[in-house]
């Protein structure tokens, strides 16, 4: 599934109901409401996420980095 944080809430929303309307079901792309370094932190460190995708700074990149890194699990490319 797919999970979006977005930093704005209204052209996420906008997104989600094409992506519904292409036929994508709604439990496979999901909308996250919230804090970036609450809803953020909390899925890089989920085990379960198998891979991160994210738009930012060079200063959330280091961040986003160390909490993959923590996991001492693999980390992948796309």
């Amino acid at each position: 599934s797919v999970k979006i944080r977005p930093p704005i809430l209204s052209e996420a929303s906008k997104t989600l109901t094409l992506l519904h309307q292409a036929g994508f079901p709604s439990h496979v792309v999901q909308l996250l409401a919230g804090k970036g370094s609450v809803v953020g932190d909390t899925l890089v460190k989920d085990p379960r996420i198998q891979a991160v995708v994210f738009t930012g700074s060079t200063e959330t990149a280091h961040h986003i980095h160390q909490l993959l890194a923590a996991r001492k699990g693999p980390i992948g490319r796309l």
